[in-house]
């Protein structure tokens, strides 16, 4: 899918309740990461056995040529995107660290981040799996280390005091080198809670991505 006009973009709602969020969540679960790999999807959401540590090393020690790539494209869309910061700014997010609302902002190059883990398949050996999820790269981006606060939060409190789920994601040119995309992390306790579902049967057919990319008008994101 491509966004012709990012200003068309609206979100239409809001789901509050971690419950229904992990219902959601739940419904999309896969049992490990190795069924996603040999599903042939580009897609999923695992549910972590074990998360061993969560640390950084430099670009230039990444071995893995997806991961390359990735940081690769991070860079150039950096350096070039197509929505400049003037044009951002209009859409008053209340997120945007005020460091980077400055028109003469230089946004740094981040090390590799990311997640040493093991998934729920009993036959795991582990995985290493970089993280390019927004909240951890600019919290990385805040204190420019690993260490301390940032340690604190994506390591120490996600995995004690919360029920960490990781959604991968892999690229085009290599089907089977997953990264980790976004962290769903509810309080731990919470159950999920079938107040609806997005995936009834009964239900029209709920349209695609590629649905609304062939439609004029707006496009709307609930989330």
């Amino acid at each position: 899918m491509r966004v012709h006009d990012w200003k068309q973009i609206k979100v239409v709602g809001h789901i509050d309740k971690w419950s229904i969020r992990k219902y959601i969540i739940h419904e999309l679960l896969d049992p490990n990461l190795e069924t996603i790999i040999e599903s042939g999807r580009s897609l999923g959401v695992i549910k972590p056995r074990n998360v061993l540590d969560f640390y950084a090393k430099p670009r230039n020690k990444l071995q893995d040529d997806a991961e390359k790539l990735v940081i690769q494209k991070m860079e150039e869309a950096e350096n070039a995107s197509p929505v400049t910061l003037f044009e951002y700014l209009e859409i008053n997010d209340p997120y945007l660290l005020e460091d980077v609302r400055n028109p003469h902002a230089k946004i740094e190059q981040l090390p590799w981040i990311g997640y040493k883990f093991y998934c729920a398949n009993p036959e795991c050996k582990g995985h290493n799996m970089m993280v390019i999820d927004w909240e951890a790269q600019e919290l990385f981006r805040k204190y420019k280390t690993e260490k301390g606060p940032v340690k604190k939060k994506l390591f120490d409190w996600m995995t004690q005091e919360r029920d960490l789920y990781f959604i991968v994601g892999n690229t085009w040119r290599f089907h089977k080198s997953f990264m980790i995309i976004g962290l769903f992390y509810p309080p731990k306790g919470i159950q999920p809670q079938p107040t609806f579902s997005l995936f009834s049967k009964k239900r029209l057919k709920q349209k695609t991505l590629f649905d609304f990319n062939k439609e004029k008008g707006d496009l709307h994101v609930f989330i």
